[in-house]
């Protein structure tokens, strides 16, 4: 999602090596589920991953400007 933000291709600049993630792999996604955490504290997500990479890339921008 950050690579997106930023109009690249991820595939270009990361290379995936099998030796070191090691073990099963579950499938192509790895998904969280919050609702334990929902029921336990009523938290909930306001932003997705893409607003959150969104927010980040923002941030690192701006902190690099202000050098």
């Amino acid at each position: 999602a950050v690579f997106a933000c930023v109009g690249l291709d991820w595939r270009d600049h990361i290379r995936e090596q099998p030796s070191v993630i090691g073990g099963k792999r579950m499938g192509p996604h790895l998904v969280g589920d919050s609702r334990r955490l929902f029921s336990a504290s009523g938290w909930r997500a306001e932003t997705d991953i893409h607003g959150l990479a969104r927010l980040l890339v923002d941030a690192e921008r701006q902190r690099l400007e202000a050098k």
